[in-house]
């Protein structure tokens, strides 16, 4: 006789589904918007900037395309800072990127492609969409036993109050705030209990997003 899965099991089928839809999803928006700076960069006729920054995004792509929702803590902080540097290539920004995260916390295992959105977030609406051309990204992260916290803060263009009432409101879809809404998505379908993100700012300079795991 067939055993079917109870009610409790086909629940977290389509949980697991659901996040690696969501997965998909930051992908192609990850990929579409670095070719539409690259291309620019092709406009430009840096042709050796240019095969560089491809080889760069082929690596990184294979990153996101891999199969699995969970990744080290290490592994995303390395995949942002080689995206930060493809970036900083493209697009001539002197915009820093600092870590600090204990040792101790970079085999924590997290979901993937959970950093760089919000990495990517920051540069664009932060600095390079904004009046801001320099200044600096800080990701650090802390535990308090199994709670793993990560914040991630930019000193450019602050975020106006609506602006982030309508992202926490905004649906996980392809357009503005997809990164965010996305992620915020994934988190409540892993950490259904105590996992939380969300974005504080004065609406002038700067901008935080904490996440808790």
């Amino acid at each position: 006789m067939e055993i079917m899965p109870d009610e409790k099991d086909y629940r977290s089928l389509y949980e697991q589904e659901r996040v690696r839809y969501l997965q998909s999803q930051i992908n192609t928006h990850f990929l579409y918007t670095t070719l539409e700076s690259m291309r620019g960069m092709y406009a430009a006729h840096q042709d050796l900037g240019f095969r560089n920054a491809l080889t760069r995004l082929a690596k990184l792509y294979r990153y996101c395309a891999q199969p699995g929702i969970w990744v080290s803590l290490e592994d995303e902080v390395q995949t942002t800072q080689s995206y930060h540097e493809l970036i900083s290539s493209i697009m001539r920004t002197s915009v820093a990127l600092d870590f600090e995260i204990p040792d101790a916390l970079l085999s924590r295992r997290v979901p993937r492609m959970m950093i760089q959105p919000m990495v990517e977030n920051a540069l664009l609406h932060g600095f390079m969409h904004s009046s801001f051309s320099d200044g600096s990204i800080g990701v650090s992260a802390w535990a308090d036993g199994e709670i793993l916290e990560i914040m991630i803060e930019n000193d450019g263009e602050g975020i106006a109050a609506e602006t982030i009432v309508a992202l926490n409101d905004a649906p996980a879809q392809d357009g503005a705030g997809v990164g965010f809404a996305n992620l915020r998505e994934r988190i409540r379908l892993l950490y259904p209990q105590q996992g939380m993100i969300e974005i504080s700012s004065d609406g002038i300079r700067g901008a935080a997003v904490r996440i808790r795991l």
